[in-house]
Parts: structure tokens; C-alpha cells; sequence
């Protein structure tokens, strides 16, 4: 049964990467001169990690399993504690990397570019749909972070989850895709498997709420894009590797905290239906 479980996993893993690197291969050769032009539709790869798992649930758990996926994708009762964590976690960590950046290195940043307010909506909703949170998260914690938790504790788990989906941009990052030239790889690694834990415990102090790392990682990504351009020319990885180091300390915290649910032994069936 084990076996099986870790079989499952990993063609999930190796149909996500493999789904999306055959898109995503088509910058890097177009960077390298191999093609002539760059298909527009090249980042529909990005869609890969949910939808290798959606079946990869459908073909490990059945109808039952899709049911319950979809069921805790849009469950959206929750406590006001957690959902003031999603909203504000990621306009903290954007509002103390600027901080320490500019007392500690004084570096100034240009808010001339930030968007209109009433732009900021609809990048927000943009980026929900098509910029990575529905993308991914029936991947990365609609069925990997279940599936892995049925067979080892949540530390273990995040950390593979985290490994994974930092490799799996590494073609962006080839290709010199803008917005992934900005943060040095390493800095990256290191924000990801970070967050990855950070999410785990969302995931699990929600009663397995899918919902709530949609949101969380749409949030995430929005400051991220609105803070970007933000940055003066030449102090980009300074800037982002504050900004991975205060994601890296926020995880360590939540994992102090919080040890005992990291390290728990007990393993939790996916077709469990947990909720709050």
C-alpha cells in the first residue's frame, strides 16, 4: 500500500515536470536562437501542477477524491485569526523588506511605479486566475501535500513539496524570464521551501483548506509583482534575499511554535475530511 502511495507521488511529480517543461522549453530555446519566435501560449505550462493533480487523484482515489479536492478548494469558512494571517503576512514581509532595505542599506525606491490603486484589483484577480495560485495549488497542496502526509510527518513533507516546486521553475530562471532574474537562485531555494512550510501549516491549522493557500499564495505573488518594479537598478538581489531571509525566519518561527503538529507521527488518510 506504501509502495503505491509513493508511486503515485512521483508520477505526480514527474508528470508536472514534465507537462510544463516541454512549454517552458520554448523560451529557452527561443534565448538560445534555436526558434525564431516565442509562442504566446508557452506559459500555459505553469497550469501543469493542478492539472497532473487532478488526476492523479482521480487516478488514486477516484471520483471520491476529486469530490473532496474540489470541495476544499472553494470551502471558504475559516477563522478570522487565519485569514488575517493570509492577508497580512505577505504585507509584512514586503513592508519590513523595504524597511530594512532602506534604513539598513539605504536604498530608495521608486514609488512613481507603483500602479494606479484601482489597478491593483485587477492585477490581484489576474494573478489569482492565471498567476500561479490556481496553477498550482491543486498540485503542489491539493494532492502532493495530502499524499505525502499519509506516509511521513509535515516537516518532511514541506521540504520535498518545497525542493520540487523551486526546481520546477528552473527554466524560467534559464530562460531569464523577467521577475525570476531578480532573486538569486539560491535566495529563491530558500524563500520557496520556506514557504512551503508556511503554507503546510495553513493547510492543516484550516482543516485541510485549499482555499486558504490559493489565497495566501495569490496575495504573495501580488505584492511580489507590485514591489518589483519598485526597486532601483543594481540592488535587486539585495533586496530579494532580505526578503527571502525574513520568509525563511517567519517559517522557523511557525516551525518553533508550532513543533509538536510538524513533527506528529499520526498519519492522515487524504480522504479524511477535515474542516474547522
Amino acid at each position: 500500500m506504501r509502495k503505491s502511495k509513493i508511486s503515485n507521488t512521483v508520477l505526480f511529480f514527474a508528470g508536472t515536470f514534465l507537462l510544463t517543461w516541454i512549454f517552458w522549453s520554448l523560451p529557452l530555446l527561443y534565448k538560445l536562437g534555436y526558434i525564431s519566435n516565442l509562442p504566446p501560449w508557452w506559459g500555459i505550462g505553469g497550469f501543469a501542477p493542478s492539472v497532473v493533480g487532478a488526476l492523479t487523484v482521480l487516478f488514486s482515489y477516484g471520483k471520491e477524491g476529486i469530490k473532496l479536492l474540489f470541495k476544499r478548494m472553494i470551502r471558504f469558512k475559516s477563522t478570522m485569526a487565519l485569514y488575517s494571517f493570509v492577508v497580512i503576512f505577505p504585507l509584512a514581509l514586503a513592508a519590513c523588506t523595504m524597511l530594512i532595505s532602506t534604513i539598513v542599506f539605504n536604498i530608495h525606491f521608486d514609488w512613481s511605479k507603483l500602479p494606479d490603486a484601482y489597478l491593483i484589483p485587477i492585477l490581484f484577480i489576474q494573478i489569482l486566475l492565471l498567476g500561479g495560485p490556481l496553477n498550482e495549488e491543486l498540485g503542489w497542496r491539493g494532492f502532493a501535500l495530502p499524499a505525502l502526509l499519509e506516509w511521513m510527518n509535515g516537516l518532511r513533507a514541506s521540504l520535498i513539496i518545497g525542493v520540487m516546486w523551486a526546481i520546477w521553475h528552473l527554466p524560467l530562471y534559464f530562460a531569464e524570464i523577467p521577475g525570476y532574474t531578480s532573486m538569486p537562485f539560491f535566495s529563491y531555494l530558500l524563500n520557496v521551501i520556506s514557504l512551503s512550510v508556511i503554507f503546510t501549516h495553513l493547510y492543516r491549522k484550516g482543516g485541510n483548506q485549499l482555499w486558504l493557500c490559493i489565497l495566501l499564495h495569490a496575495i504573495l505573488n501580488t505584492t511580489n509583482w507590485l514591489l518589483l518594479p519598485l526597486m532601483p537598478e543594481g540592488k535587486t538581489f539585495l533586496i530579494t534575499s532580505i526578503y527571502a531571509l525574513l520568509t525563511t525566519l517567519s517559517a522557523i518561527f511557525i516551525m518553533v511554535i508550532h513543533w509538536k503538529d510538524f513533527m506528529n507521527k499520526e498519519r492522515q488518510p487524504f480522504l479524511k475530511d477535515d474542516r474547522f
